[in-house]
């Protein structure tokens, strides 16, 4: 039997391979610059399993971003590194939302500066522990 695909299923395909590719890409660019900003040698040193603090600032930095700006869940985030817990990504959200609200020296004027890189990127998730916080684009 052949199996006839509809036009609303044939979009409704297109709409989700579109929207997996483009989250894909989002955080393999999220990953680069956050690496650049941290001055991180490459993204695959946010896959090991290493404690070094850089490191893993710039592993909560970008789980704090793809969680407020791209809709993936904890346990998406948590498996892409190194499958830790899903409640690790909720520490590294909370960990960041409270530097940023502290204008935390070390870590705040890296989120400025990745932010400024993705300025079209809305929050699409709020929530009152991870609520929108003000970001100053044009500090350094």
């Amino acid at each position: 039997m052949v199996q006839v695909i509809t036009l609303p299923q044939q979009i409704a395909a297109k709409v989700w391979w579109e929207d997996t590719y483009s989250r894909d890409r989002l955080i393999e660019r999220v990953e680069q610059v956050t690496c650049e900003v941290m001055e991180l040698a490459s993204t695959e040193i946010l896959f090991r399993r290493t404690r070094k603090r850089e490191v893993v600032v710039a592993r909560q930095c970008v789980t704090w971003i793809m969680y407020l700006h791209s809709g993936w869940s904890f346990k998406e985030l948590a498996d892409r590194y190194g499958g830790m817990d899903h409640s690790t990504a909720i520490h590294h959200c909370h960990k960041v939302a409270d530097s940023v609200d502290s204008q935390d020296p070390y870590i705040y004027p890296a989120i400025c500066k990745i932010m400024k890189h993705f300025p079209n990127l809305k929050q699409f998730k709020f929530h009152q522990t991870y609520r929108k916080i003000p970001i100053d684009y044009d500090s350094e």
